[in-house]
């Protein structure tokens, strides 16, 4: 199947997804909200001490990060207990063992979130690693996240079990980065226990 011919639509795996985030058509949000694609619509928001409403997307690790820590985060004001890296080689999730626990990642599925893909087509700018939209948005494609999907499409998990996530944040997300400046630095990376 040629990605670049066929668009994405649809309910799809979590890992045809990271697929076509490749393609660079796509832009991503995360939420524990479950909404159907080619009917509900993603919407702005407007926070506490804003006086804007806006839609937050980002690429392919943005949209897994934002999801993860709106449906297991603790906190949910600085997002500290994940981050994720996505690229082409590498699909990892660091997160804290100190409020996630450090088996989280083998934790029997007791819930889901959602990742949203939405076409370039339809905004009004042009977003790389994370921004804004300012307007409804048309949902393409929805993916569900959890343990199990995020080990199929490949992800590996790491526990930061002495320091925050927000150390990971600024690095960029290259496979060149990940393979020189993250991997090196964590402790223990490891698959999900198949069951």
């Amino acid at each position: 199947m040629n990605i670049k011919q066929k668009p994405l639509s649809g309910v799809v795996s979590l890992k045809d997804m990271a697929r076509y985030s490749l393609t660079g058509d796509y832009i991503f949000h995360g939420s524990p909200v479950k909404l159907e694609p080619g009917v509900d619509y993603l919407l702005p928001h407007r926070a506490l001490c804003e006086r804007v409403e806006r839609l937050y997307l980002g690429c392919l690790a943005a949209g897994v990060r934002f999801a993860l820590v709106r449906g297991w985060g603790s906190d949910q004001m600085y997002g500290s207990d994940f981050y994720v890296f996505a690229d082409k080689k590498y699909r990892l999730v660091i997160y804290s063992g100190y409020s996630m626990g450090t088996q989280w990642h083998n934790l029997p599925v007791d819930k889901a979130a959602y990742l949203y893909a939405v076409s370039r087509k339809d905004l009004d700018t042009d977003i790389e690693v994370a921004g804004c939209a300012y307007k409804k948005l048309p949902i393409a494609a929805r993916a569900m996240i959890n343990q199990e999907t995020l080990a199929d499409a490949g992800f590996l998990f790491a526990v930061e079990k002495s320091r925050s996530t927000m150390y990971w944040w600024g690095v960029k997300n290259t496979d060149d980065v990940i393979a020189h400046n993250v991997i090196p630095l964590l402790s223990m990376v490891e698959k999900r226990n198949q069951r």
